[in-house]
């Protein structure tokens, strides 16, 4: 459990009196979370003012309240809490979120994968892959949170940057030594992510969806890439075989490595040949330049080899040896309503396939 000091917490963003110095139990950004001693972060919402559920929260235990503001404030009491205005809150959070939970991304291998399509498949091979090198990895995105076969239900793809930073502490704190995260374009977008060290990310492909919310896929487009971009960032892996990706490929000359996947394109860092279906999964021979090798996966579909191709570019490119990753790729299993294969009776195989 984190516990801290308000003026620990917001030192060097905001300033608090002394007299007003306390402790922190929680933080928290849904007033329905809320318990004793929490502080509450109150930002403004698409239709809600900042401080809309500002009563709800003290009403439930919080002791301090976050408050968005646009200018300068004084801190002040409020129905027995204590109202902090931080300018620029939303910016900020970030490193309030890393310095509540003691900094969990700099403390472990933070994996972002991000894409139209394949972002839960994507985060749960590479999870498997390295866990079953003996290199623990945990989840956050759609089917849940947490350590594979110990997941927390998931609200969103990607939860806030409160919540993330929750979730990788609660990661660590159970054993685990990396995260895949499911990174949205709304997520980016909106800065879900803002404060965390990233180690490595990953593009699956891009195609048209979210227009609503970003307008064009330009703007799309231009969300994908923020992920890319950051400073921190040691290796990007690409799906070359996607026309975006291999502008984003050219875009990220000289700001990290770059390792290339394809099913069709030699001479990529990693590609696959000989592509060959089964009734329970498919073989294929692996090349690139990390030398060749052979894999069976028990994975339907072309797009699940493609899958495969950008989680085992991940773990090689964490130094996990080829020989041990091939071996991990036989125990993959499909995340659940992403085309699983069941046996049914007598014989017959039923493929359930539902997500979006």
């Amino acid at each position: 459990m984190c516990i801290t000091s308000l003026s620990t917490l917001l030192q060097d963003i905001e300033t608090v009196p002394s007299v007003f110095d306390v402790t922190i139990h929680g933080l928290q950004t849904d007033s329905r979370e809320v318990g004793m001693g929490d502080a509450f972060v109150a930002l403004s919402g698409a239709r809600t003012p900042a401080d809309h559920y500002v009563d709800d929260a003290i009403a439930a235990g919080a002791t301090v309240v976050l408050l968005e503001a646009g200018q300068p404030a004084e801190c002040r009491e409020y129905h027995g809490a204590l109202v902090v205005p931080v300018t620029g809150l939303r910016g900020k959070l970030g490193r309030i979120a890393d310095r509540f939970y003691e900094h969990p991304s700099h403390r472990m291998r933070v994996l972002g994968v991000t894409g139209t399509n394949g972002k839960t498949s994507v985060t749960h091979f590479i999870a498997s892959l390295l866990g079953e090198t003996g290199s623990p990895c945990g989840l956050i995105g759609t089917l849940g949170n947490g350590l594979p076969g110990r997941l927390k239900e998931s609200t969103h793809t990607t939860p806030d940057v409160v919540h993330v930073n929750r979730e990788l502490a609660r990661i660590l704190a159970q054993g685990g030594r990396s995260a895949a995260l499911e990174v949205s374009s709304h997520a980016l977008d909106q800065g879900r992510l803002d404060g965390l060290a990233m180690t490595g990310a990953v593009f699956t492909n891009l195609s048209r969806d979210h227009l609503d919310y970003h307008g064009s896929m330009e703007a799309y487009a231009a969300a994908k890439s923020k992920l890319f971009r950051r400073e921190e960032l040691h290796f990007s892996v690409i799906n070359y075989d996607d026309p975006f990706g291999r502008q984003l490929y050219e875009q990220l000359e000289g700001q990290c490595d770059r390792v290339r996947y394809s099913l069709h394109e030699a001479q990529t860092e990693l590609w696959m040949t000989r592509f060959k279906p089964q009734a329970h999964g498919f073989t294929a021979h692996v090349d690139g330049q990390w030398g060749r090798f052979e894999v069976f996966a028990p994975l339907l579909g072309a797009f699940n080899a493609s899958n495969l191709l950008a989680a085992m570019a991940t773990a090689l490119t964490l130094g996990v040896p080829v020989e041990r990753v091939s071996q991990a790729a036989k125990k993959l299993i499909a995340p659940p309503g992403r085309l699983e294969s069941f046996t049914g009776a007598g014989g017959v195989q039923v493929v359930v396939d539902y997500a979006h």
